[in-house]
């Protein structure tokens, strides 16, 4: 009893000692945890990632405007198409009058010729900075008020003066030539802009990989930089034991 009495008193008096004891304040243990914080391994893993950061950054911004690059060809094709849609509805519905001189042809005409003049317009803001693209766009836009003349004239002709008076005027040389060169522009504009897009398609892909491995070699980087610092801190610590022990 005595040795078990006397073992419960000294289990008393460290109890008794530990609370008495001044427990570190929180700015001691605050800067404990900043001390292991800012140890080699952790700072170098930080410096890692951070470089790995900006490196995915600056990727990611190219990959945006690369992207939207790619946007804008796809725009310009669709809107090429739909101009070629417009012209083709229109000299349709010309021939349609032409031939029966029948009001009811002249109800897509008229839309058609409207909106032409709206499309080169969307064209020539989609093709933006392209000197070459813009030199096209613009002569189609010349090409365009031309044709659009003509089809109305056309019409009109034929309310006036009948088939055989339309038919004179469409005959005559050089009537055709603005709708050939037209038709020449189009496709100038949308081989062109095939070229621009299969080239922005393989940059954005190439970006694409790019950032994946970027990702992939930061996190090793990481990784690897924390597990070496750990190795060599507990290589440290067992040439200090065995100095101490021997």
């Amino acid at each position: 009893m005595g040795d078990s009495s006397s073992v419960v008193a000294w289990a008393a008096d460290r109890a008794i000692e530990a609370e008495a004891a001044p427990r570190p304040r929180w700015r001691d243990r605050l800067a404990a945890r900043l001390r292991r914080l800012a140890s080699p391994g952790v700072l170098l893993g930080v410096l890692v990632t951070l470089a790995g950061a900006g490196l995915t950054w600056g990727y990611n911004e190219s990959l945006r405007a690369g992207r939207e690059r790619l946007l804008h060809s796809q725009q310009v094709l669709l809107t090429t198409q739909r101009i070629q849609i417009l012209k083709e509805g229109a000299e349709a519905a010309e021939r349609g009058y032409l031939l029966t001189g029948e009001d009811r042809f002249l109800t897509p005409f008229r839309p058609a010729l409207d909106e032409l003049p709206a499309a080169v317009a969307r064209l020539r803001g989609f093709v933006g900075n392209d000197r070459a693209q813009a030199a096209r766009v613009a002569r189609l836009e010349i090409l365009a008020a031309t044709r659009i003349a003509e089809l109305s004239e056309s019409v009109e002709l034929r309310r006036r003066a009948g088939l055989r008076a339309a038919r004179e005027a469409l005959l005559r040389p050089g009537a055709r030539d603005a709708d050939d060169q037209l038709v020449a522009t189009l496709e100038e504009i949308k081989a062109a802009e095939r070229a621009l897009r299969e080239t922005r398609t393989h940059e954005v892909r190439l970006m694409e990989r790019f950032l994946i491995v970027v990702g992939l070699l930061t996190g090793l980087l990481t990784f690897g930089t924390r597990a070496a610092y750990k190795a060599l801190r507990r290589r440290r610590e067992r040439h200090a034991a065995a100095a101490l022990s021997g």
